[in-house]
């Protein structure tokens, strides 16, 4: 083999050997990102189940509510607005004895 064919193969094994190093460190960095999701995953899972809500059922429970808290503040404007019309005779005469 000539010098020269040597010295290329070296410095191709050199730059392979470097290109591994960094394709293993970007897999060490993305499987410790991984690990974080996973750990913030289980988290919030376990917070979902502490508060009686199915993680798999959470757009639906988030639906649920929804629904729940429009019908109540439909029923608070009804209720106020009843109220205010039970007030309307009183109104007037509390402006006429000022």
């Amino acid at each position: 083999m000539s010098n020269e064919l040597l010295v290329s193969l070296e410095k191709e094994l050199e730059d392979l050997l470097e290109r591994k190093e960094q394709v293993t460190q970007s897999y060490q960095r993305l499987e410790g990102r991984r690990e974080a999701a996973k750990n913030q995953l289980d988290a919030l899972k376990k917070e979902c189940l502490d508060m009686g809500v199915e993680p798999i059922k959470l757009d639906e429970t988030i639906a649920a509510l929804e629904t729940k808290l429009k019908s109540g503040i439909e029923s608070l404007k009804e209720k106020i607005k009843l109220a205010e019309e039970d007030l309307k005779p009183f109104k007037g005469s509390l402006n006429d004895s000022q």
